[in-house]
Parts: structure tokens; C-alpha cells; sequence
């Protein structure tokens, strides 16, 4: 039995072997740009397979959905190990299969004699509804832009809603072409026509960006691509692989990382940096690369590192001797070439918080330098910045008060060279019975403001902290 879409290729003038002569170049015709400006269709390679296939779908990772109409199975196949069968779905519907598309684990398949688009789960086959796409039967192709459908008829081409097909945008057809499959690359829409010439199309406006005539010849019964540089056609016993070049068919990739980072020595520093392909599409990976790190800094993952998206944590604890300003940059590729870079900027200085007893004042060398403190006595010192300080549990006493002072001291050259070292005022605490405390400021202040607050903690205790604030900061 002969495909019904195969009898329709050859009524409009494909042949099913040979050159295909096409004097006619439609695209031409209305002054759309030429071959070398977007496809290059010459084949490079060939993918047997199974026979009488049709209706491709990238699934990632060199795996492609096609449809067998002997068996009536949907076939998940690997391109990238001799092209074995992963895994059969049986193709619901009237004994008709025809298209496939994926969205995520979705399966969406076409079937030609009902003209039905049916959802499966792409793991289970489990069948999860159907609806009546836009369009007449007098063409074939269906794709997805990874959130909606598209698909051909006889006169256009027409985006619509992958559950209820409600139609969300309708382009023309090529003049004097149909739809015989239908991929993306990237966000252009690629259309295999019954003419054997293939078609990159802008969705967004409906312009024909290029065209070429498969060099192979024959018209395939269908096409995917994996969206980077890959282009499926399948004829009657094998997949054809051959050339794509989409012009800039990912746009800029994405690269997020926090712009600036502020940091103390002896306290870890950790942000996220993270990478993507700007479409989001499955197979588009990025590679996140970094310069920059400071000695001691550590990426995990390490990097570089490939993925959509690539993201790997930056972990820092800065030494006495890293007091100052740092950039760390990062590039996020794609497999085209195309690059985005972004960068954080770190400041180190050294901020620490201080608890001990009386005034009068004592010196205390901490890291290497040496700070003067309001403190008579110092009993315990901590690095910290204004996000990460110490918690202190607050005693239960029955009786009298329990009194202590806490005060906070900065050397930061870089970003206040004329006011390098900067302080709060003492903060006198009194501890009273039923953990409530009493507080006053004492002494002199320069740039470092100092105040205490209370809280109960998971584990149901009440802790004290010692927010402050810099001036400038």
C-alpha cells in the first residue's frame, strides 16, 4: 500500500527518486534572498532506517520520533547509535499515521485520514486527548516551537494551541509550494515543501529568509532538525542528514550572574552564575566558561561546563591578604558560537564584630592589622559582613542582669581610601530575667552604625544579633 502522502507528493511533482527539476524558484521570484545568504542543503551524511518512515520529531540528544506506517508504530530512534529503535509507540487514530512534535514528555502525532492531532505521554505511549487542527488535508508537517504547534495545509501554515488547536497565527504558504514537513531552527520555522526545496521562514512576520532544492533529489516524506546545525529528511528507506545553517538562529545566549557581591575576610562568599541558549530549546546547550577567580575560589560544578542551562555555584572565603576589589567574569556560549558575557564584581575588606566588656579602649590585631577598639576587654572576635553575623543564645537567668558590649570595626581602603578605617559605637547589652535585654550606645562613631535585635530560632530558643549598617554601603 502506497502512503496517501506519498500519492500527494507525486501529484504536485515530486518524484520519488532522482534530481527533482525545478526550473521555478519561488522565492526568487518575489526577491527574498538567495541560497549562500541561508540554506545549505548539500547532504552530508545517511541515517538508514525504517522503511517507509515519516512525521520526524527531535527528542534531544540525536534522538528522533518517526512514524513507520508498516508497523503503524511511532518509533523513538537513535541517530547517534546506529540509528536503533529506543522505544514504539503504537500510532493511535484510523490506521493513517502520519506527523509527529514534541513539547517537553509530549508526544503530538497527526493522523492523516482523521485529521486529528493526538497527545501522548512520550514515556508511557499513554494516550491524554486529542482536538481538530486548523487547516485542510491537502498537506502535511507538523512541529512545535515548544509551546505551541504548527502545521501546514494546502494554503498556509498555521500556529495553534497544542491542546484545544485554536489558531494563534496563520502564514502563507511559499508561492506555488505546500508543506510536506515542517521543523524548527531555532526561531526560524523550516518547511520541506512537495517541491523537494526547503524553506526558512521568520514566524514572527511570515518572510521567507532562504531557500534551497534538496541536492540529494528526492522529496522526503518528512523533516526535523536538532535546532542547532542538523536537518533530518527521510526518503523511502533511510534518513538523509543534511546540511542546516540557520542565520543567527539562537539570538544572544543568556549569562546571570549578581553584579556586585560584598564580602569579609573570613566569611564565605557564594553566589550562583548560570548560563542558557536563549530559546530554551532541547540540544541547544551553552558552555559557561570563567576568568578572573581570585586564589582559593572554587566553581561547582567546576567549569566549563555544558548544559541548557549550565549553572555552577561560586564559593569564596577570602584571605587577610585579599583585601580589595575583584571581577570575576563569565561567558555563556552556544554550539553556534554566539557568546554573552556577565560579570560580578566582589569587595573585600576586613569587617569584624567584636564582644567583650568596660570601655577605656584596648588595641587587637586581627588578620594582620591592627584595630583600636572602645572595648577595655575583648573576649570573642567574628568576620562578617551586614548579611552574615553572629547569633548569640540568650541566657535564661533568674536573678541580677548579665552585661556585656558589642562593637563592629572595618578596614577598607578600596572603596573609602580616604576613611580607610571606620567603627561603631560601643553597644552596652544588659541580659535581665524572662530573656529580655536592655541596650545603649556609648562613645564615638565613624561610618558603622550598630543596633540589636532579638528573635526565636528553629530549635524554639531566643537569640540576639547584632545588625549594623556603613554609610556608603
Amino acid at each position: 500500500m502506497i502512503p496517501l502522502h506519498f500519492v500527494l507528493a507525486t501529484a504536485l511533482g515530486a518524484s520519488a527518486s532522482g534530481p527533482v527539476n525545478d526550473p521555478m524558484d519561488p522565492v526568487g521570484a518575489i526577491g527574498a534572498p538567495t541560497l549562500e545568504e541561508g540554506i545549505d542543503c548539500s547532504r552530508i551524511g545517511i541515517c538508514p532506517t525504517i522503511a517507509s518512515s515519516n512525521g520526524e520529531a527531535w527528542a534531544g540528544n540525536g534522538q528522533i520520533w518517526v512514524t513507520d506506517f508498516n508497523s503503524q508504530q511511532l518509533r523513538l530512534v537513535d541517530t547517534a547509535n546506529g540509528c536503533n529503535v529506543i522505544r514504539s509507540c503504537a500510532a493511535p487514530g484510523a490506521g493513517s499515521p502520519s506527523e509527529n512534535a514534541l513539547i517537553g514528555n509530549t508526544l503530538y502525532h497527526y493522523d492523516f485520514a482523521l485529521g486529528l492531532v493526538f497527545r501522548l505521554d512520550a514515556t508511557t505511549c499513554q494516550l491524554q486527548g486529542f482536538c481538530d487542527p486548523p487547516g485542510d488535508d491537502l498537506a502535511e508537517g507538523l512541529t512545535s516551537d515548544g509551546q505551541a504547534l504548527w502545521r501546514g495545509d494546502s494554503q498556509a501554515l498555521y500556529k495553534f494551541d497544542p491542546v484545544t488547536c485554536e489558531i494563534l497565527q496563520v502564514c502563507p504558504n511559499p508561492p506555488g509550494d505546500s508543506a510536506d514537513g515542517l521543523t524548527m531552527c531555532g526561531k526560524y520555522l523550516v518547511m520541506l515543501g512537495y517541491s523537494g526545496r526547503v524553506y526558512q521562514i521568520e514566524p514572527n512576520t511570515c518572510t521567507i529568509v532562504a531557500s534551497c532544492a534538496l541536492s540529494q533529489g528526492a522529496a522526503g516524506n518528512g523533516i526535523t532538525s536538532d535546532r542547532i546545525d542538523k536537518l533530518y529528511v527521510d526518503q523511502p528507506s533511510n534518513i538523509d542528514r543534511v546540511n542546516l545553517t540557520c542565520d543567527q538562529p539562537f539570538g544572544e545566549p543568556v549569562c546571570t550572574t549578581p553584579g556586585g557581591v560584598m564580602g569579609s575576610v573570613g566569611v564565605p562568599v557564594t553566589f550562583l552564575a548560570s548560563g542558557m541558549a536563549a530559546n530554551g530549546q532541547p540540544g541547544e546547550n551553552v558552555t559557561l566558561t570563567v576568568s578572573g577567580l581570585p586564589s582559593g575560589a572554587t566553581m561547582n560544578p567546576p567549569l566549563p561546563l555544558l548544559g541548557q542551562p549550565a549553572a555552577s555555584q561560586f564559593s569564596w572565603t577570602p584571605t587577610n591578604g585579599q583585601v580589595g576589589t575583584f571581577v570575576i567574569t563569565f561567558t555563556s556560549t552556544d554550539q553556534l558560537g554566539n557568546f554573552t558575557t556577565c560579570s560580578t564584581t566582589i569587595t573585600i575588606a576586613e569587617c569584624h564584630q567584636l564582644v567583650g566588656t568596660g570601655g577605656g579602649g584596648s588595641d587587637l590585631t586581627i588578620f594582620g592589622h591592627l584595630f583600636h577598639t572602645d572595648l577595655s576587654q575583648v573576649r570573642r572576635t567574628w568576620p562578617v559582613t551586614m548579611v552574615r553575623r553572629p547569633s548569640l543564645r540568650i541566657p535564661a537567668i533568674l536573678t541580677g542582669e548579665l552585661r556585656f558590649s558589642v562593637q563592629t570595626l572595618m578596614h577598607n581602603p578600596h572603596v573609602f581610601p580616604t576613611n580607610p578605617d571606620q567603627w561603631s559605637r560601643r553597644l552596652q547589652v544588659a541580659v535581665h530575667p524572662g530573656q529580655w535585654i536592655t541596650s545603649g550606645l556609648v562613645g564615638t562613631e565613624n561610618g558603622i552604625h550598630q543596633t540589636v535585635t532579638t528573635y526565636v530560632g528553629d530549635d524554639g530558643h531566643v537569640y540576639m544579633t547584632f545588625p549594623f549598617t556603613i554609610d556608603g554601603m
